[in-house]
């Protein structure tokens, strides 16, 4: 995994016009073989000196699909929010959004409002490609990784648990959360365990499945035929459906940053769906560490984005205080 991929959510869902599976592919079917064998090189990239096996030969299911994945870095000040739709015989085309981060400016005078710079690209999709993409995935999410105790602990003989030499630890904090609908293999369907927190030994073995899957995603997106263009109705879906997905463990260790890099996406993009959320989250007082605050400055900056109601400054243009604000935005777009 790179310095610049280390936030990963992935949304996929399937569905056939008659709600069924549009296409199957065999188990011993070569391409879907050719995908094994990939799977296990890429899961193998990630999983830092754990080992790992190759799935069984098992059935994989496509038909119409939409993946949606979220991509940066806790350290690096940006998200790539991705977006891929498309028919698995016809093709598709896919697109992303990476916010960025200026640290050299802020947008107003209100606390944490920083500058964020938000670029789109979008490319097509063959058939092939996107045919080879899902068999890919499907594969990755199966790949069996060594847990973590075998590698990197061992039994003592009276029966307590040490570490071995060689574990590690490293200051990159990331997250991955992938969120499958529809897809299938194995018989069942496709599933990814979350994760967020800093690269280790003892982490690796529940990220390197879902990491080594936004690494694929990742590298068709940076293809040639990828051209800039502005933010549209698909954009705005992805964030949604990577919301929808987070959201409940914003709360919990390692996720923080997460979460507030998501209300300044749900604000830049005019995201509806950010709205209940971030009424939630601008509520709230008091809370542990300099992140409770801020995600409440930058919760009210999204409402006042979203809503385009500009309540946050007073009549000589100082910043209101959070209480009253989180109260007048409650009685604007609340329930």
């Amino acid at each position: 995994m790179s310095v610049s991929s280390t936030f990963v959510l992935l949304v996929a869902s399937l569905v056939a016009d008659d709600g069924g599976v549009a296409d199957r592919v065999a188990a011993d079917d070569p391409a879907l073989a050719a995908a094994r064998e990939r799977a296990v090189e890429a899961v193998g990239k990630e999983a830092k000196g754990l080992g790992v096996r190759p799935p069984a030969a098992e059935e994989v299911r496509l038909g119409e699909v939409e993946v949606v994945w979220l991509d940066g870095s806790g350290h690096g000040q940006m998200l790539v929010i991705g977006r891929l739709a498309g028919d698995a015989a016809a093709g598709g085309a896919l697109e992303t959004v990476r916010i960025l981060r200026d640290g050299r400016q802020v947008e107003s005078d209100f606390p944490h409002d920083d500058v964020w710079v938000i670029r789109v690209r979008r490319r097509p999709l063959t058939a092939a490609e996107l045919r080879a993409s899902l068999l890919d995935l499907a594969e990755i999410s199966r790949v069996e990784v060594e847990p973590y105790e075998a590698a990197w602990t061992e039994t003592n003989e009276d029966g307590t648990v040490s570490g071995r030499r060689g574990g590690w630890m490293s200051s990159r904090d990331f997250c991955v959360a992938v969120r499958v609908d529809g897809l299938e293999a194995g018989g069942g369907p496709v599933r990814f365990e979350p994760f967020a927190g800093y690269a280790s030994s003892g982490s690796v073995a529940t990220y390197a499945r879902p990491a080594a899957a936004v690494s694929r995603l990742r590298a068709l997106a940076r293809d040639e035929r990828a051209v800039r263009g502005d933010v549209d109705e698909g954009i705005v879906r992805a964030y949604a459906l990577a919301l929808e997905a987070t959201s409940d463990r914003f709360e919990t260790r390692g996720w923080w940053w997460v979460r507030e890099r998501m209300l300044v996406a749900g604000g830049r993009l005019r995201a509806d769906a950010v709205v209940p959320y971030a009424l939630a989250v601008a509520a709230r007082e008091g809370g542990e560490g300099a992140s409770a605050e801020r995600s409440r400055y930058r919760a009210i900056t999204a409402l006042a984005r979203v809503s385009g109601e500009e309540r946050r400054f007073d009549e000589e243009g100082a910043p209101r205080p959070l209480d009253a604000l989180a109260e007048e935005y409650a009685a604007l777009l609340g329930d």
